[in-house]
């Protein structure tokens, strides 16, 4: 004789809820992380600018930010908690922004950038590079030709009718001694491509004279 296992009901409803409840399960959203050393950053006084800030949102889309701190300073010199955070919403990264820090240039010399904010927002770059006993030093400012510190250079030389012209810092050569692709007065124009600077030598005219790339220090 066949023998069966006794038939066990089971409720409608009850097999319905198990549905809902794996139906229901949400996998916990990825971590909202800013990576700040992607940016590329100015400090100047209690004011701290960081530009192309990426942040991950709670679907871990990627989205970019400049992003201002300003410290608020105790009595006693310290930095406290009530600093103020700005954020605007930001698609690319600014060329005509340099990073600063060390570099090694393409002919063999280390260079120096050092970022400093001017009145009404420019940022003006410091280039410092050398090479033995060889030096060069370069000062250049991004932003429009209108108001430009090197207004009067940079249209005499023509450069400033470039449709480019706000994709990177441009200045001049202040000091120079037997460094390559420098020479005093020397119009020149430094933008950041990736982790690089590319300087580009315009002597006092439209042409580029020579070009030099600087690369992160190890």
């Amino acid at each position: 004789m066949n023998r069966h296992p006794p038939f066990v009901p089971v409720r409608l409803a009850s097999v319905l809820g198990l549905f809902a409840v794996a139906a229901t399960t949400v996998t916990a959203a990825p971590p909202q992380i800013a990576y700040m050393e992607k940016a590329q950053v100015q400090a100047s006084g209690t004011q701290i600018r960081s530009f192309g800030v990426p942040t991950t949102d709670s679907t871990g889309k990627v989205l970019y930010w400049d992003v201002t701190v300003d410290l608020a300073i105790d009595a006693d010199g310290r930095p406290n908690a009530a600093a103020t955070v700005a954020a605007v919403k930001k698609v690319t990264v600014k060329s005509n922004l340099l990073v600063a820090g060390k570099y090694l240039d393409s002919y063999g010399g280390t260079c120096t950038v050092a970022n400093g904010t001017l009145t009404g927002g420019r940022v003006e770059s410091s280039i410092s590079c050398v090479n033995r006993s060889y030096r060069a030093d370069m000062h250049v400012v991004n932003g429009s030709i209108t108001g430009h510190p090197y207004k009067v250079e940079l249209q005499a030389a023509g450069v400033a009718a470039f449709q480019s012209f706000g994709d990177s810092g441009w200045g001049l050569v202040g000091y120079e001694y037997g460094y390559a692709c420098a020479e005093l007065t020397h119009v020149v124009s430094a933008r950041q491509v990736g982790t690089q600077i590319v300087i580009t030598n315009y002597g006092s005219d439209t042409v580029v004279n020579c070009t030099l790339t600087l690369a992160p220090a190890p």
